[in-house]
Parts: C-alpha cells; structure tokens; sequence
C-alpha cells in the first residue's frame, strides 16, 4: 500500500450553515492550493468535492475535517499502566469530573505516542470531546455539499506542537495558541490565564503547509484523535463515485436507452413488413373476387359496401360484417377469406397479438353469427385465427 493518499480534501468543519469553509488540497506530499471560500458559495465547495472524489482507487482517507477549539475541547490525561481498554474509560470518567455542566457530549479518547508521555510508566491519553449536536450538525452541513469527511479531528492537532513553551498559529482565519499538552483559542484572557507572552512565536504559513501536508502520510493518521465514532462512524463500506465513473454510469444509461430503443425500433419493423407481407396476400385474394382493385383498402370497401354479388346475399352479408369489424381494428389483417358450397365463409384473420383478435370474435358473435375459431402463432412473430363464420 503506498505510503501517500493520492488526493486528500482538508477542510475546516462548520458547525453552522453561514460561515466561511477554508480548505488545503493535498496531493501526494504536496500542498496544491489553499483558500478560504465564503459562506454559502456552493459552486466552490461543489469543486472541492468533484476534485477529491475525481480519484476513487484507494480505501485510504479523502477528506479531514478540522473542528475549531471553540467547538471541540480537547485534554491529557496521564494515567497510570493498565490494560489499555481500562485506560481510555478511566480518562474519560476523569474527564467528566472536570465539567462543571453535564452535557450531551460526543467524546473521543486515544493512547498518545509514549515518547509525548511525561514519564515512561504512565499513559498519556488524549481527549476530545464536542456537543454532539454540533457534531450532528457539521456532518449535515458538509452532506449537503456530498462531502463526508473520514476524520473530524481538533484542528489543533494539525499542525506539529512545541515540546515547550507556546507558539501562535492561524488557520482558516482561526488564531490558535499551541503549548505542551495544550490547544486552545488565541484569546486576551487565556493569554493573561496561563502567563503567555503577547509577543508569542507564530507558526507561519509554509510550517502550516507543510504540516497540512504530512496529514496526507499514512505514517501520521495513528497520532490524530478521529471524533468519527459511535452514533457518528461512517458506514463500513462507503462508496464515493467519482466524476469519471459518474460518467462511466451516464455512458452506459444513455447506451442501454439507445440499446431499448433499438430494439422496440427493430420489434416494430418486424410487425410492419410482417404486416405488409399479410396485407400482399389479402390483396391477391381480393382481387381473385374483385379483379379491379389495387390496394388492401379499396378491397376492404368494395367488399362493405356490397359491391359484389358473387354467391349471393349471403356471402356479401357475412364478408361485410367482417370488413366492417376490420376498420375499426386496424392492427388486424385479413389474410384469407373463401365461401364455400355450404353457405359458410372461411377467414384468416392475422393480428400482433391473439388478444387483438378477441374483440372482432366477439363483436360478430354479438351481431348474431355463428363463430368458429382456431388460433396460432406464427414463426414471424404474428398471431392468427383461422374463422368460420355462418349466418343465424
């Protein structure tokens, strides 16, 4: 497994919907831009996400999030050699004791690196701890930009900490004091609190950068104290589509529509010169009865009007009957049709589907005539009905 994330997506974690949201892009082990984008300036937060997301190869994290110290608090505890399980509870209940209010609190706690402990027989153990409504909020916040940050860490914890005395950072317009085992925000009254010089030794902004980028090394994601636990964890398997499988996706739903359309295209054609093969055969037979006529249609009225008389009354009755039911159902087809000696008339009837068929059947059958029929289907793809018809 590479030792750098391809991409990584730093961003400062808003716990309100109105307020700037500055980001540091990294890729590999180097810093690729950083700015500070105004509230609600979806577009830009938008391009932060089809960036990082651009890149999906690597289970590895994408996108930080850092909380302000105004927003989440963080403390060391050392506590004495036990199992490490024992540890991280007995931190957290010490914890607990400091607050003066009890609150709905969303707590993490972390075995530090032993050569930050004091001293080598206890552990150092860090806490954090956020309102979990804030911390609720925050993730919504970001959701609404499809952006679900892997870690929610302090953003104290960013950037390297002096072994001693204090030191001043900004970032994402946040001014920070940093100390041994301390964050916290750089205000008058901490300042005076915990004796801190005014003229404090500010981190600079290549530090910040070049510590912004180390984030994005395997080798330090064991040090960071990650708030994404619990009621907040992300899911195991998360799936982040990425701008070019997103268009992978829209590619094949635009190549299976065509594929769709192809196809009903194609089953269409093969009804109609399905169809057209039917009506040529109707035609030859009409004209053996009716030799004038040049298309299925004149056919069709010469036969419903009564125009011939071959065979009698009977004939041009039963034949009418049946034209006159095959212009109401135009998907019908009249193959074949014969009136023999017994005064009964012979139909082929030929149709997309045999449930076409059905209501001509039972239309004659309601007008008095007596009806056989014997349905099939064909290899074309046709349906058909081979009729006979009687008078009453």
């Amino acid at each position: 497994m590479d030792k750098f994330m391809s991409r990584l997506l730093i961003l400062s974690f808003p716990v309100q919907g109105d307020v700037p949201i500055g980001y540091y892009r990294v890729e590999n082990a180097s810093i690729v831009d950083f700015n500070i984008i105004p509230p609600n300036d979806k577009d830009a937060i938008s391009a932060l996400y089809y960036w990082v997301s651009e890149d999906i190869s690597s289970a590895k994290a994408r996108v930080i999030a850092l909380a302000s110290p105004g927003d989440v608090v963080v403390h060391w505890h050392e506590i004495d050699d036990m199992p490490d399980k024992q540890a991280l509870m007995v931190a957290q209940v010490k914890l607990q004791e400091k607050l003066p209010v009890k609150t709905n609190l969303h707590i993490s706690a972390k075995i530090m690196n032993v050569d930050m402990a004091s001293s080598s027989d206890k552990k150092l153990i860090c806490t954090a701890h956020i309102d979990a409504e804030k911390m609720e909020r925050g993730l919504k916040i970001l959701a609404g930009y499809n952006l679900d940050p892997d870690i929610v860490m302090p953003i104290g914890m960013a950037i390297s900490m002096p072994h001693d005395g204090y030191k001043g950072a900004e970032i994402f317009g946040i001014p920070l004091i940093l100390g041994p085992q301390f964050i916290a925000p750089d205000e008058a009254a901490l300042r005076t609190a915990f004796h801190i010089d005014e003229n404090l030794v500010q981190h600079h902004q290549n530090e910040i950068c070049t510590d912004m980028a180390a984030l994005n090394d395997a080798d330090n994601l064991p040090r960071i104290i990650n708030l994404r636990h619990g009621p907040f964890a992300m899911g195991k398997a998360k799936t982040k589509w990425g701008a070019g499988q997103l268009k992978i996706i829209l590619f094949l739903c635009m190549a299976a529509l065509l594929v769709s359309l192809a196809l009903a295209v194609a089953s269409w054609g093969r009804l109609y010169f399905a169809v057209q093969h039917e009506n040529g055969i109707a035609l030859k037979m009409a004209q053996k009865i009716i030799p004038n006529v040049d298309n299925i249609e004149e056919a069709q009225n010469a036969l419903s009007n009564k125009d011939i008389a071959k065979n009698g009354t009977r004939f041009a009755l039963l034949s009418s009957a049946i034209y006159g039911e095959l212009e109401k159902q135009p998907a019908l087809q009249l193959r074949q049709l014969k009136y023999d000696q017994n005064q009964i008339l012979y139909a082929t009837i030929t149709a997309p589907t045999n449930d076409a068929i059905n209501p001509l059947l039972i239309n004659l059958q309601q007008q008095g005539y007596k009806i056989t029929a014997t349905p099939k289907q064909e290899q074309g793809g046709l349906s058909s009905a081979d009729i006979s018809m009687r008078l009453p």
